[in-house]
């Protein structure tokens, strides 16, 4: 093995563990050395700075000197992230300075209309978007709903895995949501349709449905909102290139309506000011 019989007699003489040992270079050479070798690799970006291209080999860490390499080991691998993470809250703050409140309003209306109207709401996503859809049916149905005499009636269609895998194994996984509320969804029920790009044809497909049956939809989406989008009656929209960050809001969104719908139904009803 590459220059490894060194690093070997050194770490059977002075007792050295070598998983939890590093090696310092600025070559593809010596990373290649301390893959051999099981070391932990450190690539500093003084020197050749991996520009060598002798081997195919993937660093551990990379740094910008010996210091930060230094300062990297003493402070049990820690690197400094900060940057990539205000560059990511950035973004993310500026996307919410975005959001079209009217239309996030109008979305809510008609969440605030199917409940008095005793509808269900039903909500669905793919991913992200299904760990979203299950957040919501939560915080509406138990959250906000344990404290009302009138309860919230939220069915999240991503939930049930065995519904799921039987619908996209037999029939096809375009259809998992669709089949769901085939014949059951009505014009006094909504469907909060979560897709982060917009074009998501399960999701499409179940919101064509609904609007079939004379129910609204709501399109909960990023990037440019896709198809879902401009077939939808409302729009909760994240007008975002990041998926990340796009369903980084769309939980925003359901911890908002919660706080919202919250401090409107229950302290307006424990006070006896809402009607």
């Amino acid at each position: 093995m590459l220059r490894t019989l060194l690093i070997e007699k050194a770490a059977s003489e002075f007792n050295i563990d070598i998983k939890s040992s590093f090696f310092i270079g600025d070559t593809t050479s010596d990373i290649m050395c301390a893959k051999n070798a099981g070391l932990k690799s450190i690539l500093v970006e003084t020197g050749e700075a991996g520009l060598d291209n002798k081997y195919d080999v993937k660093e551990d860490y990379k740094v910008k000197d010996l210091l930060e390499a230094v300062n990297l080991i003493l402070g049990g691998s820690t690197m400094d992230f900060k940057k990539g993470i205000k560059e990511y809250y950035e973004r993310e703050i500026r996307a919410l300075k975005d959001l079209d409140l009217d239309s996030i309003n109008e979305s809510m209306n008609a969440i605030y209309e199917t409940y008095k109207n005793g509808g269900t709401i039903y909500v669905c996503g793919n991913g992200g978007s299904a760990s979203t859809a299950s957040h919501i049916q939560n915080d509406f149905n138990k959250g906000i709903s344990e404290h009302l005499e009138e309860k919230f009636n939220f069915h999240s269609l991503s939930d049930n895995i065995s519904t799921i895998t039987a619908i996209a194994n037999d029939i096809g996984y375009e259809e998992i949501f669709k089949f769901q509320i085939e014949n059951k969804i009505t014009e006094n029920d909504l469907l909060l349709a979560i897709s982060g790009s917009g074009n998501s044809v399960n999701v499409i497909n179940a919101a064509i449905y609904a609007k079939k049956r004379g129910a609204k939809v709501i399109a909960m989406t990023g990037f440019d909102g896709g198809m879902l989008k401009e077939i939808a009656d409302y729009s909760m929209h994240a007008d975002i290139e990041d998926m990340q960050i796009t369903e980084d809001i769309h939980l925003s969104f359901d911890h908002m309506m919660m706080k919202v719908f919250y401090n409107y139904l229950v302290k307006n009803e424990i006070s006896g000011k809402n009607e």
